[in-house]
């Protein structure tokens, strides 16, 4: 079984510079990119950073490569304690390579407590899945563990990048293998006492994308070959969970595939990105209405349908949701863009499409092949890939 080594940026050879003929959409909005990490590679720091995760005040990435083992690494980044200063950057672990990890994918979830999870390599075939919890003292060492290692077969192959954790149980999918051979979802259960193993257990059997997924009001969300579609957890422990479709993509100017996961908004609202298809056949991103009643048809609208050049094309990644903002990356007319969408101020309105930034390689900067984060004042972070000759990756701020 070989390792797909993060699996969101496998579609990244699809975030190739070129033009289009189509005029952009929207506005160009005035966002100061600051930089405010760059990556110095084995042995100082990490090499090529992914998908970022805010948890308790400060943010939170994997490299997949570089560090003291050149294995890889998780990093925190902790903000300046005065305006204008600079962020603190500081390896929480350094991937040592066989049974302990390497190559980890580029995305880490975090409980209530701020421990870390997230999916690695384990040994030259398999993966595993593992915690990093944080120290009981300041400036104290986080301590990693295995949860659990995956040899394919009826465990499942391919884990995706994206693990959830809901009410203290640690989810995550799988693009193949599983008891059919199709994929799975499951569910790691922490032990009931100290020092005993992880449970690993499959919920649905059937093959997921890489987004990971999302809970919502009484049930966990993601994306599948037959659509979007919601598991509901069992009544009694022990009991089967019950799935249930709740759309189906036709194609065409809806679009298709989806590689990003699932976003939730208020009142159970879930948003998403299309990679093709929308009216200019270039992506589009959508919402999902749960019904009134709780029961009966979800309602699919299409927010956005993006357009080629400034007004973005190819999203691939899951959308970031900030103060009723959505947020996220596509492909433009360089290299790649940040782009937001603001709700409309009355019902029926369109959401207003901006253009945030403009990542050129001529700025030093990359395709934004990862997704976004945003802050309650409207703060956008991302990454940028490691850059032969010019850095092993940065961590950038898009400011109002």
């Amino acid at each position: 079984m070989k390792f797909n080594r993060y699996l969101v940026a496998g579609f990244a050879a699809r975030l190739l510079a070129f033009l289009f003929t189509c005029p952009p959409a929207g506005a160009q909005s005035t966002y100061a990119l600051k930089t405010i990490h760059t990556f110095l590679g084995a042995p100082s720091d990490g090499t090529n950073p992914g998908n970022l995760l805010a948890s308790g005040g400060s943010i939170y990435g994997t490299t997949s490569f570089g560090g003291a083992e050149k294995d890889g690494t998780v990093y925190s980044l902790t903000p300046p304690t005065s305006q204008g200063g600079p962020w603190t950057e500081k390896t929480l672990y350094n991937f040592p390579g066989g049974g302990k990890g390497s190559t980890p994918s580029l995305a880490l979830a975090a409980d209530s407590n701020g421990v870390l999870y997230g999916i690695a390599r384990s040994g030259n075939e398999g993966n595993l899945a593992y915690s990093l919890t944080p120290p009981t003292a300041e400036g104290g060492e986080w301590t990693y563990s295995t949860l659990c290692v995956f040899e394919g077969g009826v465990e499942g192959t391919y884990p995706s990048p994206q693990l959830t954790v809901w009410n203290g149980v640690v989810y995550g999918t799988m693009g193949s293998g599983g008891p059919t051979g199709e994929g799975a979802v499951f569910m790691l259960t922490p032990p009931g006492t100290g020092g005993a193993p992880w449970t690993e257990n499959v919920i649905y059997n059937a093959g997921t994308n890489a987004g990971g997924l999302v809970p919502g009001p009484g049930a966990l969300y993601g994306i599948g070959a037959a659509g979007v579609f919601s598991l509901v957890p069992p009544a009694s422990q022990g009991g089967v969970w019950t799935e249930d479709v709740l759309y189906t993509f036709a194609g065409g100017n809806e679009g298709a595939p989806i590689l990003g996961g699932l976003t939730l908004g208020a009142n159970g609202v879930l948003y998403g990105a299309t990679e093709d298809g929308g009216a200019f056949g270039v992506g589009s991103v959508f919402s999902l209405t749960p019904p009134e009643s709780g029961e009966g048809t979800w309602t699919e609208a299409t927010i956005y349908d993006f357009p080629g050049g400034g007004g973005g094309a190819y999203p691939v990644t899951t959308l970031a949701l900030a103060g009723g903002i959505l947020y996220g990356t596509a492909e433009g007319p360089a290299s790649g863009i940040v782009f937001s969408l603001t709700p409309p101020k009355t019902q029926g309105g369109a959401w207003t499409y901006a253009l945030l930034h403009d990542i050129t390689e001529t700025s030093g900067d990359e395709d934004p092949v990862y997704g976004v984060i945003a802050s309650k004042q409207g703060v956008v972070y991302g990454t940028t890939p490691m850059q032969i000759g010019l850095s092993a990756g940065t961590v950038f701020a898009l400011v109002p």
